[in-house]
């Protein structure tokens, strides 16, 4: 995974403050995403347990490697632009 998106560093941090309050994000509004990219990212966050590596989600899926990553950036993508547009400063 890319290591210059800074969330990354959160994620291997599940104790953290900062793990705890971008999981509470991403759970309060992942239901814009399809229940596929929503497996995923669940998968790939730790949601249920330890965070899976995209060999392990691919087996999941049933898709390689290479197209979790392709998933995983477009469901981020997708929140992202959820939340810009819905979300007041």
């Amino acid at each position: 995974m890319c290591s210059s998106k800074r969330y990354y560093t959160i994620l291997h941090n599940n104790e953290s403050e900062e793990y705890k309050r971008f999981i509470n994000v991403y759970l309060q509004n992942k239901y814009v995403l399809p229940v596929r990219e929503q497996i995923v990212l669940d998968s790939v966050y730790g949601v249920n347990g330890t965070p899976l590596k995209l060999r392990e989600v691919a087996e999941i899926i049933e898709v390689t490697p290479e197209r979790v990553r392709q998933l995983i950036h477009k469901s981020e993508r997708k929140l992202v632009e959820f939340l810009s547009v819905n979300t007041k400063f």
